[in-house]
């Protein structure tokens, strides 16, 4: 379940998803409107069920795809069965172009 608000060029979205998958491939899903260009990228705040490691579902410059990442993975995107069974919770907001 997610929901976004947009405000001009500024998009709000918070949401939650249940990982279901044993998929060896990165976790990625889509935010609603495409990120602003350039060398940045949007960090959202998250956290992954009651697990507290440190992670960011950061959002690609130019892309809506946003990736589930760890500190402790040395930034590594997660892939899905790292995430499978849990609840991951997000929210954050991202300017467009």
């Amino acid at each position: 379940s997610a929901g976004y608000t947009k405000v001009g060029r500024l998009v709000h979205v918070q949401g939650y998803v249940t990982i279901s998958s044993t998929s060896t491939n990165n976790f990625e899903m889509s935010m609603p409107f495409t990120m602003i260009g350039g060398s940045q990228y949007a960090p959202l705040s998250t956290q992954i069920g009651a697990n507290p490691t440190p992670s960011i579902l950061r959002i690609n410059s130019n892309t809506t795809q946003a990736f589930c990442r760890t500190q402790v993975n040395g930034d590594g995107v997660l892939r899905y069965t790292d995430l499978n069974g849990g609840l991951l919770i997000f929210a954050g907001t991202y300017m467009t172009a």
